[in-house]
């Protein structure tokens, strides 16, 4: 089975690449819902989360504001570093008995969205990677009206992960989207069934 993790800046397009993926029924796994599923009280990660920053990051149900999680990390690169080294070992170990199940069941091709896959080193993991790539004007401009935030707090965020330039370098295909949305789709559905041909051929050799 062939495996492909899907990458890209914060607010470049990884989630309507997803959801390509997601509507075409083909094999993915989404890191950040294995996290916010993580944060449920009880969840291993939600006690290795509090144990380390305390209760202030709690709402009023005793669950993970990732609003509070979030002021506290992207204001503190010593915290952001914490809070990877507790996420990331299980996520990895959870993607990776997801992906064996995709594989036990004949499946010849799968997706996985990692926002920090080369930030992490992660990328050993896959067969190849998929940069959703972008203009950091663009990117600035989205993130600004999807989340609201000041321009200085979506750079501020953006400034937490490795420039596009730098993963550009690194990435195995690019997508860009930088146009409108039905380009982006276009180039997006294009991509994909050439990594699907390229795996149903590997299987017949």
């Amino acid at each position: 089975m062939k495996t492909y993790a899907i990458t890209g800046g914060i607010a470049s397009g990884k989630s309507t690449f997803s959801q390509i993926i997601l509507k075409r029924g083909l094999p993915f796994v989404d890191c950040d819902a294995l996290v916010h599923d993580g944060y449920v009280q009880g969840h291993v990660l939600y006690n290795a989360v509090v144990g380390h920053f305390g209760t202030d990051i709690l709402d009023k149900q005793g669950e993970i504001d990732r609003r509070l999680l979030g002021q506290r990390i992207f204001s503190d690169p010593n915290a952001r570093r914490m809070l990877d080294r507790i996420t990331h070992p299980l996520i990895r170990k959870l993607v990776a008995e997801q992906l064996e199940a995709y594989k036990a069941s004949g499946a010849l091709i799968a997706f996985v969205d990692v926002p920090l896959l080369f930030e992490t080193n992660m990328e050993s993991d896959y067969d190849a990677s998929i940069l959703i790539d972008t203009e950091e004007h663009l990117q600035l401009k989205r993130l600004m009206a999807r989340n609201h935030f000041s321009e200085e707090d979506a750079r501020q965020r953006m400034a937490t992960q490795m420039p596009l330039v730098e993963k550009r370098l690194r990435a195995s295909y690019q997508v860009c989207n930088n146009s409108s949305l039905e380009t982006f789709v276009l180039h997006s559905n294009q991509l994909i069934d050439q990594l699907v041909k390229e795996s149903e051929r590997t299987e017949k050799k």
